[in-house]
């Protein structure tokens, strides 16, 4: 049995020594033979939506090398477009490039196995949410809704009704701590009575809620590990995200090592047709360093690989994770599972 995960050359010159490679490896192994990742390539034009038509050539390689070697496409579960570019509705294209495909063994040893394709969640986790005080309740509310629904559409469920709840319930955090001070203000400027006083503690629990939910803001943006909670130090926070931002900018770009250019609009422009240039139909010398490495394991490694995690291995793996790293597909980060998942 054999598993070999992939990327695919984006360079069209280099695929043809890629699939043949592919082809010499797949004829000379014996048994079930399983291969995932991103191929760069589509089996046909309805595996792409927008752009320039699809070239033939680019169609053929990886549907000879299907037909050659008897292979099964797993097919998908989801979403039926695995890569974006993300453009506007004028330049947008989506394709599928994303695939599993297994020879007839491999389907009959494992055929419960399927390919789940899912799109980009609409929704994001706010590490800011948990500090809520009613957080938790509704958590608890949505997920008991449908006892018998699997937790990848309980995850999506849960994220809508979210965002919903949190822009009725919270809002703006900005607005809402500076209308709480001018509150605040306001109450502490009239004649101290035991009504009041029990006005300004409402009101300054609140708006303590609220500086607690903007400091994990900016701390989720900063994406430090060293920071420790509790800490609402919000100016050192917005210095480290302008920092990150700064170091994430082109400012200026060498061209061709002529001259450099400084105009956002003409940095635009020469990576947009750098890339471009990359990804399109045209004569470029093979590789000759390329070559298709493959390195046999035993059963014990194969039964290892196969087996499913407990959950005590599961928690931690989590436990080991970065609270504020960037989602995954379902949307959550580590922080949501570390607090709510126990």
């Amino acid at each position: 049995m054999a598993s070999l995960l992939y990327y695919g050359p984006p360079v069209t010159s280099h695929r043809t020594r890629f699939w043949e490679s592919m082809t010499s490896y797949v004829q000379n192994f014996n048994g079930c033979k399983c291969f995932i990742g991103d191929f760069n390539a589509i089996c046909s034009s309805t595996e792409n939506f927008g752009g320039l038509p699809v070239l033939n050539s680019n169609i053929s390689y990886i549907s000879n090398f299907i037909h050659q070697n008897h292979l099964i496409d797993l097919g998908y579960k989801g979403h039926a477009y695995t890569w974006t570019n993300g453009r506007s509705m004028e330049n947008f294209i989506r394709q599928r490039l994303d695939r599993v495909l297994d020879n007839p063994e491999w389907c009959i040893a494992f055929h419960n196995a399927a390919n789940i394709a899912t799109a980009p969640p609409d929704y994001k986790l706010e590490a800011l949410w948990l500090s809520h005080p009613e957080f938790m309740d509704i958590v608890r509310e949505c997920w008991s809704v449908d006892e018998d629904e699997n937790i990848l559409s309980k995850l999506r469920k849960l994220g809508g009704f979210l965002t919903e709840w949190i822009r009725r319930r919270i809002g703006c955090i900005k607005q809402k701590i500076l209308i709480l001070k001018t509150r605040l203000l306001r109450i502490q400027s009239w004649r101290p009575t035991a009504a009041n006083i029990q006005r300004e503690k409402i009101v300054l629990a609140e708006l303590n809620d609220y500086l607690i939910m903007e400091a994990t803001y900016w701390d989720q943006r900063m994406k430090q590990q060293w920071a420790k909670d509790g800490d609402r130090n919000t100016k050192h926070f917005h210095f480290s995200v302008q920092n990150r931002r700064r170091k994430n900018t082109i400012s200026h770009l060498l061209v061709d090592n002529q001259g450099w250019i400084t105009d956002q609009k003409d940095i635009t422009s020469v990576l947009i047709h750098h890339f471009q240039s990359l990804f399109q139909e045209q004569s470029r010398p093979e590789s000759q360093n390329f070559s298709l490495q493959c390195q046999s394991t035993f059963t014990i490694d194969n039964d290892a690989l196969c087996r499913i995690p407990t959950m005590a291995e599961i928690w931690t793996v989590i436990s080991k994770m970065g609270s504020f790293t960037s989602p995954g597909p379902d949307g959550f980060s580590p922080v949501f599972i570390r607090n709510v998942g126990q």
